[in-house]
């Protein structure tokens, strides 16, 4: 029986798709979010999941073969690669292993998930380094200063309709902080400047980071790597945990992984830039989403709620820079 109606019919022709062009049967096909899908076929359960361009598809398809062969399992790998490459409606498709999940998954408010996470993160980034050849994939070097001015620029622009919801003071108080961190990022940036690059993985959000059934954890997901210093990902990882651990720079310290950073005036700028409170609120506005009120109220709380813990955080930064300062003079 044969839907003929919106999303149904896509999946149809889709389904059609793919029994005539792969080596096994579809049985079964479903939407798994954004452009991505379920597939259930004769060889066993995969994703399949839509590139905007072939040369996105094919530095993922370069990068995750050649990691495997370093011994980076840990991820989920293409099926296929045999075959002529996918290519359905103007959009081009990959074939990925189904990580089956565990019933308890990835948070970064278990303490177990948040140093697990961490120590695949480091895994990735040393074979990236030492057994991958870098100069094989046509990645973009990561612009971590314009990326994160482009933000502050579209969170100002947005200022009018976000001072509705939060009082005027606290919002400038988060662009005085930005502007304390880019300018000491730009004053550190030689001190990194001529260090070795990895590959950066770039989208430390805790859904890319998957517990299988068998308790083993996976990193997924590679749309955004680039060239970077590695510093950059442990940045965006420090980032997405600081609010599990109350802001403190405490259990930052009882990571092995971070201490060293902890250290450098480069990486205390950086941790004081309110990057995820722009990201979000500049997401709502880009997208609509002004009627998603579950999603707005907790924007709200985060902004707010966490914001006295985020003071203290970044007056310690200042200080721990201060002293540095003083000490080297």
């Amino acid at each position: 029986m044969i839907n003929h109606t919106g999303d149904d019919f896509f999946l149809n022709r889709l389904f059609s798709y793919l029994n005539s062009q792969l080596p096994c049967e579809i049985m079964y096909i479903k939407p798994f979010g954004r452009k991505i899908y379920f597939v259930e076929s004769s060889l066993g359960p995969f994703i399949l999941k839509s590139f905007r361009f072939y040369e996105l598809l094919r530095k993922q398809q370069l990068l995750i073969a050649d990691l495997k062969k370093a011994g980076f399992l840990h991820t989920s790998f293409f099926l296929f690669e045999e075959q002529e490459p996918l290519f359905f409606e103007n959009v081009y498709y990959g074939c990925l292993e189904y990580i089956p999940p565990s019933s308890t998954p990835f948070t970064f408010n278990n303490p177990k998930d948040r140093h697990e996470g961490l120590i695949l993160l480091e895994k990735f980034h040393r074979l990236s380094e030492s057994s991958v050849e870098l100069s094989m994939y046509p990645l973009k070097k990561y612009p971590l200063v314009n990326k994160w001015r482009r933000r502050v620029t579209e969170f100002i622009s947005n200022l009018t309709f976000i001072k509705l919801l939060i009082k005027e003071e606290l919002l400038y108080e988060l662009l005085a902080w930005a502007t304390w961190s880019l300018e000491g990022i730009e004053r550190e940036w030689a001190t990194i400047e001529d260090e070795s690059v990895v590959v950066l993985h770039g989208d430390l959000a805790h859904h890319n980071f998957i517990r299988s059934l068998n308790g083993e954890l996976y990193l997924i997901d590679f749309d955004l790597i680039a060239l970077g210093n590695q510093r950059f990902d442990y940045l965006q990882f420090a980032n997405r945990i600081l609010p599990f651990i109350d802001w403190s720079m405490e259990e930052l310290n009882r990571f092995e992984k971070m201490k060293p950073f902890l250290k450098e005036k480069f990486f205390l700028y950086g941790l004081a830039f309110p990057t995820d409170i722009f990201r979000e609120w500049n997401y709502l506005i880009r997208e609509n989403h002004y009627d998603k009120t579950e999603f707005v109220q907790q924007l709200l709380d985060f902004t707010v709620s966490q914001f006295h813990s985020r003071r203290r955080f970044f007056d310690q930064i200042q200080r721990m820079v201060v002293s540095d300062r003083m000490k080297n003079e």
